[in-house]
């Protein structure tokens, strides 16, 4: 006698079968929905990303910027576009550099630290990739050493991968402020880095007003700090005082960098609270504080 077996499978059971059947069915297609970074991309490509905020940020705690700084980098690239970018950044930085060396006062760095989170990498394309850097900079200046000051800018890196299957950068964002003002809203060219570069170059070494405008950052250097317009150690001190009058720290127990502060200001001033730029403006431009004029361009005034 044969005995046939019959499996009667209740809704509940039958929903679950198909259930994990769709699953099987979605794993199996993961690998064909989803890129999967080939071994050793997710470091390779953060590699020259690394080395070149190393490299910049050196420069600008030293204030010492040579022809060569990037040079390294651009003779270990393949691509033209790569080579390209590296010789961009160069006169980019060499223009910076000028500019802090411009100041009456010693801008360098006594020591610095930086720290970086990188996002995860967007594959736009093959070969191409888009990553995000946040990069936190705390140093101590030379010439204020128990002052401790911090700085942070995220970067949009763009990355292409050469022939010899490195990743290389072959352009960025610009957030800083000098950076920003150096590309006047135009898009980044080797020509265009040429001509702003000279522009800046010769205004400063003239010491003259900048016929051509050219950013705010350069035109400071260029005609206040190198001794065209001066302002009295009275206006410095009456500007010192009202930073003081109008900030509070959270803790009113630390006074040092790196705590929480609450700004505030007189009727008349925008009340951006926790705008540390626009406190120092104010506190410049106040009447009973520097009473240096300034513009009325800007989000705030």
């Amino acid at each position: 006698m044969i005995i046939i077996k019959m499996e009667v499978l209740t809704n509940d059971e039958k929903c679950m079968k198909k259930l994990l059947a769709l699953s099987l069915m979605m794993a199996a297609l993961l690998p064909v929905l989803i890129p999967v970074m080939a071994e050793g991309d997710g470091e390779d490509l953060y590699l020259p990303i690394k080395e070149f905020i190393d490299i910049r940020y050196d420069a600008i705690a030293s204030v010492e910027a040579t022809s060569g700084s990037f040079r390294t980098m651009e003779m270990k690239s393949v691509s033209a576009d790569a080579k390209v970018f590296l010789r961009i950044e160069t006169l980019l930085l060499s223009s910076e550099i000028a500019a802090l060396n411009a100041a009456s006062e010693d801008l360098s760095y006594k020591d610095y630290a930086v720290n970086v989170d990188y996002s995860n990498p967007v594959f736009s394309q093959k070969g191409r990739a888009e990553v995000y850097a946040s990069v936190v900079c705390r140093f101590h200046y030379t010439q204020t050493p128990d002052i401790v000051s911090e700085y942070g800018l995220i970067y949009r890196f763009d990355l292409s991968k050469a022939d010899n299957g490195k990743w290389e950068i072959v352009g960025r964002s610009y957030p800083g402020i000098f950076e920003s003002g150096f590309w006047e809203d135009e898009t980044p060219s080797y020509e265009k880095a040429i001509e702003r570069s000279r522009v800046i170059l010769e205004a400063i070494d003239s010491r003259t007003v900048i016929k051509e405008p050219v950013n705010d950052y350069t035109e400071i250097y260029s005609n206040n700090l190198k001794g065209n317009v001066t302002y009295s150690s009275t206006a410095k001190d009456n500007a010192a005082n009202t930073a003081k009058n109008y900030v509070a720290p959270d803790d009113p127990t630390n006074w040092t960098s790196g705590s929480g502060y609450t700004y505030s200001y007189p009727s008349g001033y925008s009340q951006v609270t926790l705008d540390c730029t626009n406190f120092v403006s104010f506190c410049l431009n106040y009447s009973s504080g520097g009473n240096i004029p300034e513009d009325n361009t800007g989000t705030y005034k």
